[in-house]
This record gives structure tokens, C-alpha cells and sequence, in this order.
């Protein structure tokens, strides 16, 4: 019987386990069941996106009991499929340092400035290498909007994978064998579920006792941050803030309380719209950074400093 675990992060980003299942099959009935039983078991309350890689009958469940969920694609899988389908391509463009093709492919992946910015890149790809025909291009690029970074929409907790999956597959593998029975198998479940939980309450532990040494010691908002975050979720806050001083900020349009800014690297045309209300400080960037993984993005922050 197929063993399923629903897997998430916490706020360290650590790998947390929601709970596991063993289901009859890999079918629609199965997986709807499956998604039925985890709704029940979280008090109703639906997950905000869901990580899967391509396989349509977990993608039509969770169109029929997630309907208001955003499905994203494991892009770690779209990468094992792209091997598989474009191996000519990908061969014909390795030299001895780098491999043309996945460079290319990975920059229109992750483009997440505007769609059409996107758009144009896919089909330079696709130009580039001779793939205007090529039918596995032609069915990702239709999916386009569950695995591209342009059109990120949802909270994500900065994943773009299930790999956290693949890699708790392999404790569970280590765990498991063929003769153990029913009540030992939820023994072990319970056991990396306690070993999972051990390392949150040490890094909650630290994160309480600890306070990061900031960048710029006793600015205010470095001070807050350091307070208020995980040392994790500090350190990458602070990655953002060093950042947005490699960045040039240019008004384009002051309309009532609302000021609009084009911020980009220095001889650079690559950058985000910023848009800042003055009246309650309240601020967003086309990035979607902040919607999507919690932190202020650089972009931002240069606004704001």
C-alpha cells in the first residue's frame, strides 16, 4: 500500500510533519479521501498552497476538496522531466563549464518581475533551441501558471519543491521494512514526528535566549527584526537589507497618497515597482516577496531607507 506524508515548514524552516497515511491506491477516490480525512483532522481550515509534482489525479483531488488552494509544481520534478523529454537538447549544450540550456531555462523559470518579461523569455527559449514544435514544452507552458515564479501568488514559505518529501521518503525508508506490522509502522511514524519536533523547541529555544548581532548595530529596524523573527528568518531578513544597498530608486508617478517607484540594480534595467502609501506606510512591490515568503524584499526596503 502506498505510504503518503503531508509535509510543511515551520518558522524556522524546518521540516514538519502534518500527518501520514497509507491509501489503497494512487487514484482520484484515494487521494480525495486522503485530503477529506487531513481537512478534518485541521479543523476545516484549507492550506494556502499545496506542493505536488505532476501527477493528475492528486492535481484533480485537490481541485475538488481544495478548490480555493493554489496547486503549485514541484519545479525539482519538472527538472527530472525536462532530462527525460530534452535530453538531446540538454547534451547539445554542455561545454566544460556549465550547461547552456539549464542556464537558460532556470533564468525563465525564475523571471519574476512581469508576465510579459516571462513570455518573452520562453520564447527565446524555445527559439534558442528548436523547440517552438516540441509537445512537452507546449503542455508545461500551458501549466505555466502552477510553476512559474512570475505568477506566484499565495503564501509559500519560500519552497518551490517537494524535495523536503523526497528527502523525508528516505527516513521513513531507513524506518521501514517489509515485516513490520501495522502498530509498529505508527511506533516509528510517532518517533520521526518526536525527533522533528525536538530540533523546533531547540531552535525556538535558541532564538529566544540568542539575539543576532546585527549588521548595523542599534538601527531600529535591524533591532525589531532581530527581536522579532526566528534567528533564521532574521539572517535571511538581513541578506534582503544588505541588498538594497546595490539598488537605484526612481520615482515614476505621485498620485494622492499613493507614490509609485521603479527600483533596479545599479546599470541594471532588471527591477520591481514599488508603490508606497504615505498616509499609512503601508507598501507593496511587484516581486510579491512579502506575500509570498513573509520577508520585506530588498526592493522595498530601499523605498522605505
Amino acid at each position: 500500500m502506498p505510504f503518503a506524508s503531508i509535509l510543511g515548514t515551520n518558522h524556522h524552516k524546518q521540516t514538519i510533519i502534518f500527518g501520514c497515511a497509507l491509501i489503497f491506491n494512487e487514484t482520484i477516490e484515494s487521494f480525495v479521501w486522503l485530503f477529506e480525512t487531513f481537512l478534518t483532522a485541521i479543523s476545516g481550515k484549507p492550506p494556502s498552497t499545496i506542493f505536488t509534482d505532476q501527477d493528475a489525479a492528486m492535481a484533480a483531488a485537490i481541485v475538488y476538496v481544495f478548490p480555493n488552494t493554489t496547486h503549485r509544481l514541484c519545479l525539482w520534478h519538472i527538472g527530472l522531466n525536462a532530462a527525460k523529454h530534452l535530453g538531446h537538447v540538454i547534451h547539445a549544450s554542455e561545454d566544460k563549464s556549465e550547461n547552456k540550456f539549464w542556464t537558460d531555462f532556470k533564468r525563465c523559470i525564475y523571471e519574476d518581475r512581469e508576465e510579459i518579461y516571462f513570455t518573452q523569455k520562453w520564447h527565446e527559449l524555445l527559439a534558442k533551441y528548436n523547440l517552438e514544435n516540441n509537445s512537452w514544452m507546449a503542455n508545461l507552458y500551458a501549466l505555466r501558471a502552477k510553476w512559474a515564479a512570475v505568477y506566484r501568488d499565495s503564501f509559500i514559505a519560500d519552497m518551490n519543491s517537494i524535495q523536503r518529501s523526497e528527502g523525508m521518503n528516505n527516513v521513513f525508508k531507513k524506518r521501514f521494512h517489509r515485516k513490520l506490522g501495522l502498530s509498529e509502522l505508527l511506533v516509528e511514524c510517532e518517533n520521526v514526528a518526536v525527533s522533528l519536533m525536538s530540533n523546533e523547541l531547540d531552535a525556538d529555544f535558541k532564538s529566544r535566549r540568542k539575539t543576532p548581532v546585527s549588521y548595523i548595530p542599534n538601527l531600529p529596524m535591524l533591532k525589531t527584526a532581530g527581536e522579532s523573527y526566528t534567528r533564521r528568518m532574521y539572517s535571511e531578513f538581513e541578506e534582503e537589507f544588505k541588498k538594497q544597498f546595490t539598488l537605484s530608486c526612481e520615482l515614476l508617478e505621485a498620485a494622492g497618497t499613493n507614490s509609485t517607484f521603479f527600483v533596479k540594480y545599479m546599470q541594471s534595467d532588471r527591477g520591481a515597482t514599488v508603490v508606497l502609501n504615505t498616509e499609512d506606510s503601508t507598501i507593496t512591490c511587484s516581486c510579491r516577496m512579502f506575500e509570498c515568503i513573509g520577508l520585506l524584499c530588498k526592493h522595498a526596503l530601499r523605498v522605505y531607507i
